[in-house]
């Protein structure tokens, strides 16, 4: 049995939802969990979670006939957890906030590289979201 879960919304959607990967997995599931997503910042972290079998990029074509269950994910409604909010879509028996993030190597090394001369000064940076409806941050000065 093969599933197919089509991301929807931008990339934090996109993170949550492979908590329902893992949950399937968890819960003994035993097909592919092929993912398509609708933007391309997050491929490389879904190509390290060893729980999706294939990630389709945005207008890859795929032929949805080769899968047992297909779930499209709604919009992120913010009444329970992301992450639980997508399990439930997707017939999820055991529930987890919880969702896992690996992060390419290189890309920490690229974010340390950025922050070493801060550090190195003493100055911490700190950033907060603004307004979740209109994806705006506010950073410090430093």
């Amino acid at each position: 049995m093969n599933t197919l879960i089509k991301a929807t919304g931008y990339i934090g959607d996109t993170l949550f939802s492979t908590s329902i990967a893992r949950q399937m997995k968890r819960d003994g599931y035993l097909g592919l969990i092929d993912y398509s997503i609708p933007v391309y910042q997050p491929y490389e972290v879904l190509q390290l979670d060893n729980n999706i079998s294939r990630v389709y990029l945005p207008n890859e074509d795929i032929d949805e006939s080769t899968y047992d269950k297909v779930y499209t994910l709604p919009p992120c409604t913010q009444e329970d957890p992301p992450p639980i909010q997508y399990q439930k879509h997707c017939e999820i028996k055991n529930l987890s906030s919880e969702y896992v993030v690996n992060v390419p190597h290189h890309a920490e090394e690229v974010v340390e590289d950025m922050m070493k001369p801060y550090r190195e000064n003493g100055k911490k940076i700190v950033a907060w979201q603004g307004n979740w409806e209109e994806k705006s941050f506010r950073f410090t000065k430093e």
